[in-house]
């Protein structure tokens, strides 16, 4: 024996007058926002990569021989004096960041050298580019 509610069949006979078409469209809507609620996010139009480098390495330089290394290092990427993405470049210095377009800060975690700050320090992503910027960190050695 089966039981059923008023509300239920209520829904039913509801359910059996909406248009075919209606309810085809209904159900694609449905569908659509499910896939779309569970999609990946669309990668960024905006960043910045590059590589970090720090020198000099020795304190005299020699023509034909590097002044200057890669660096692993933490970089820090803040807006307004808040931190918007932190990440840390591989051995051979490179690093890419996806940011959304804006003027950041830019400063290491490791002291190297004198300062935390790279030079260029202060950068501006471009809405829809990414941008080449490469770091450099001023090690002190005279």
């Amino acid at each position: 024996m089966r039981v059923t509610h008023a509300w239920q069949d209520w829904n039913v006979r509801r359910l059996a007058r909406v248009p075919p078409l209606l309810a085809a469209a209904l159900l694609a809507a449905a569908l659509l926002a499910a896939v779309v609620a569970t999609a990946p996010a669309a990668p960024s139009r905006s960043g910045l990569y590059g590589t970090v480098r720090k020198g000099p390495v020795r304190p005299v330089c020699r023509a034909g021989e590097p002044c200057t290394v890669p660096v692993e290092v933490t970089l820090v990427f803040s807006r307004q004096g808040r931190e918007v993405a932190r990440l840390r470049s591989n051995r051979q210095g490179r690093y890419r960041v996806a940011l959304p377009p804006g003027y950041y800060q830019i400063s290491t975690v490791e002291r190297i050298g004198i300062r935390r700050l790279p030079r260029p320090h202060a950068v501006h992503v471009r809405a829809g580019h990414w941008d080449r910027i490469d770091l450099f960190l001023d090690t002190g050695i005279r």
